[in-house]
């Protein structure tokens, strides 16, 4: 278990790394006891993923500067 909240973003159909895999490895962190936010993105183009996943990272991370509970979507993994 870790004791920061860990975020994950992952395109549905990313050819270099299985989301199938990443998802599995996401409940793996949930059952451990984790926080976890999973980002689900459209497509399937490993290299874009992090600028596709951007504004809703800065979000997460703002919100974790602000002291905001972190969402964990943990129940719908």
């Amino acid at each position: 278990r870790y004791e920061a909240p860990i975020l994950i973003a992952q395109s549905v159909d990313d050819p270099l790394v299985s989301a199938p895999i990443t998802r599995r490895h996401a409940r793996k962190l949930c059952r451990a006891g984790n926080s976890v936010r999973y980002i689900s993105l459209p497509g399937g183009r490993h290299e874009t993923s992090a600028a596709d996943s951007a504004t809703q990272t800065l979000e997460w991370i703002a919100d974790r500067f602000a002291n905001r509970p972190a969402r964990s979507d943990c129940k719908k993994l």
